[in-house]
């Protein structure tokens, strides 16, 4: 064949096989008839073939164009066209992967946890987001994130919102680090840098709470509102139990023949199962109540629905209160301490506090059921003490020697 082959040749050529057309340069025919450019060259002692495309996609003078480049590179600049070209892609790929914006890594981030996060918990994420952060970090490439973009997010809010612009620095660093595990970015971490914003010092304030003089008169009211909420509201102070807890109670965790509310670890705070000993005011209560379904406190409509976390807060609201529902634990502590004989550890696993050291704890292999059933006891009947006695000082509650 010529050393140069012409396009009408090229067009009519059919056979199978490597047809040279000019210096390193050959059409390639396949078995299945399609052609391609082939650059065939020795590096290092080797021999390589290249691929230059396809025929009906790329011309002859293109074809001796690009073939020319890669000689040109090969014995000149000594670099194998081949690795070059591999090299290439795989820079073009991570250009590519890093020109990935803030708003699409806390998109797929999110989707990431949609099967261990409640809606909930995902949507407060992304309410947070979308309020304090997407509109500064949205478009940008989240390669580019750097100290300056994470301040002009915090510093609008890091001193009237400590607490909420904690919570953003947080999430943008965790999306950082999502980002940074998958290749889109190599730099350290910015939400992370220890100076990044100055120290505030925050005042302490503990919920409100109510006086325990002032609950036997609560609960008498909360008994004449007969719904729901009541109920909920009345089992959560006779049990001293959070309001996740309680609300999410259900009836295959309760045992009323023994007195006993087995809560699982996923609902507890602590994140081990906690057995609460229900005295026989808690008892009345729960039997008293419809069991439509396995939810103790659901919806008034759906009986697969857990009555709105919200409600119990509306109805003291509605009863004049301004304390807080997780407030009565609050109180529970202060009426045992004040009130009763009961020794530390019992008054604090009622409440299921960790008492203690670490070695401590492991020895203490108890969890004083029976003990804190006589201290829910005492406190379920200072709660049904007429108010009028409590205001008289007439209560009487058992004291420990």
């Amino acid at each position: 064949m010529n050393e140069r082959m012409s396009p009408r040749a090229i067009a009519s050529l059919r056979a199978k096989g490597r047809h040279r057309v000019s210096d390193n340069l050959y059409l390639q025919v396949g078995e299945d008839g399609r052609r391609s450019w082939v650059f065939r060259y020795q590096h290092g002692g080797k021999a390589h073939a290249m691929g230059l495309g396809s025929v009906e996609l790329r011309t002859l003078s293109e074809a001796r164009e690009l073939a020319h480049e890669m000689r040109r590179r090969l014995h000149l600049e000594h670099v194998d066209p081949l690795q070059h070209r591999r090299t290439a892609r795989v820079l073009a790929k991570i250009d590519a992967a890093r020109s990935v914006s803030f708003k699409d890594c806390v998109e797929r981030f999110l989707q990431g946890h949609e099967a261990s996060w409640s809606p909930r918990h995902r949507q407060a994420w992304r309410n947070t987001l979308t309020q304090h952060v997407l509109p500064v970090l949205g478009d940008i490439p989240v390669a580019q994130v750097g100290k300056d973009e994470v301040l002009r997010c915090l510093e609008p809010i890091w001193r009237d919102l400590p607490v909420t612009a904690a919570r953003v620095r947080n999430r943008v660093a965790q999306i950082l680090d999502w980002a940074a595990a998958r290749d889109l970015r190599s730099t350290e971490n910015p939400a992370k840098h220890p100076k990044l914003l100055p120290r505030i010092r925050r005042r302490v304030q503990h919920l409100a709470a109510m006086r325990y003089a002032q609950m036997p008169a609560f609960m008498a009211a909360l008994r004449q509102q007969q719904d729901v909420a009541s109920a909920a509201m009345q089992f959560i102070v006779l049990t001293c139990a959070r309001l996740n807890e309680a609300l999410g109670a259900h009836w295959s965790e309760i045992d009323l023949d023994a007195a006993v509310w087995t809560v699982p670890g996923e609902r507890m705070k602590g994140g081990k199962p906690h057995r609460v000993p229900l005295s026989r005011q808690a008892v009345e209560l729960l039997q008293a109540l419809p069991r439509n379904g396995d939810l103790v406190f659901h919806h008034p409509e759906r009986s697969d629905r857990r009555l709105h976390h919200s409600e119990p807060l509306r109805l003291m609201r509605r009863l004049g209160r301004t304390e807080t529902v997780h407030g009565f634990r609050s109180t529970f502590r202060d009426w045992a301490s004040e009130r009763t004989g009961f020794p530390y550890e019992v008054c604090e696993r009622a409440l299921a506090h960790r008492t203690g050291t670490e070695a401590a704890r492991a020895y203490a292999r108890s969890d004083l059921l029976e003990e804190r059933r006589k201290l829910m006891a005492a406190w379920a009947t200072f709660l049904n003490t007429p108010p009028a006695e409590v205001e008289r000082g007439e209560v009487v509650v058992p004291m420990r020697a």
